[in-house]
């Protein structure tokens, strides 16, 4: 295992840039036709998607020291190989976890710009995937996430969007941590 962030400092500019990028696919959408299973990454996997390349390197690298683990979330065929490897949410949150950059709620106060995860009680049988989404915290009040950044079912597909999380709502119920990713350095024009 071993720590994402060698300083707090870095912890927050990382936090900054996601939310940025985030920010920037509001209103993001994707059609029916659209196959997660085989598509590309997408705006809607707004965290995987926002963090960008360094993430995806930094889980690909994870993966090769330690496939067991990644195997064990979703068979032989959970590797980078897979189109949906950089977006499932059980992998994101393993990565997290190994990284001790993930927080259960109540562990510590989310901020803006960190990955919020969230989970749904009932049980869909074979296809019940835990964690069920991952977006991006945008504001936070009295120690809570207020308003998040998730791709939600549109009439057509997916959409980005900034969602409402209401105190003592079933929405806020369904946070179930938060976490931090690595994200990729601003460009500066040279």
């Amino acid at each position: 295992m071993g720590k994402l962030f060698t300083s707090d400092k870095e912890d927050a500019s990382s936090r900054q840039r996601l939310l940025k990028r985030a920010r920037m696919f509001l209103g993001s959408h994707v059609g029916p036709e659209w196959d997660w299973r085989q598509g590309d990454l997408t705006a809607i996997d707004i965290a995987a998607y926002a963090a960008g390349s360094r993430f995806q390197a930094e889980l690909r690298s994870d993966f090769y020291r330690h496939p067991a683990g990644y195997k064990k979330l979703g068979g032989v065929a959970n590797t980078p190989e897979a189109p949906y490897f950089f977006r499932r949410y059980s992998n994101i949150l393993h990565f997290m976890r190994r990284k001790n950059a993930f927080y259960a709620r109540g562990e510590k106060r989310p901020q803006p710009g960190m990955v919020m995860v969230l989970d749904w009680p009932e049980e869909r049988g074979r296809f019940n995937f835990s964690p069920d989404r991952i977006g991006v915290v945008l504001e936070v009040e009295n120690e809570r996430v207020s308003k998040g950044i998730l791709a939600l079912p549109a009439p057509s597909g997916w959409v980005v969007a900034e969602v409402h999380v209401l105190a003592n709502s079933p929405s806020d119920r369904l946070v179930i941590g938060y976490g931090d990713l690595p994200c990729d350095e601003e460009k500066t024009e040279t």
